[in-house]
């Protein structure tokens, strides 16, 4: 059959003892394993997702483009176009 995947909801503190005993936060995870889908996967994919888009940032894009142009550029040119702040 294969590894059983288990999934938390989180530690004590941050989910109180009741919520977690009433299984409130399992339930969607059983709707989703009923139409088949992996609910431990698609966290992954939208962990996945949101560092994407987190590094599509326009710095993140600014300081790729600026490290790719400053290898033909003179260093005063770098110095003068550097994105450090």
């Amino acid at each position: 059959m294969g590894k059983k995947n288990r999934l938390t909801f989180g530690n004590y503190p941050a989910v109180s003892l009741a919520a977690r005993v009433s299984g409130a936060p399992k339930r969607p995870n059983q709707q989703q394993l009923a139409r088949g889908n992996d609910p431990a996967q698609a966290r992954r994919v939208e962990k996945q997702l949101k560092a994407v888009t987190a590094s599509n940032t326009f710095e993140a894009i600014a300081r790729e483009w600026h490290a790719k142009k400053a290898e033909s550029w003179k260093e005063s040119t770098v110095e003068e176009t550097s994105c450090t702040g």
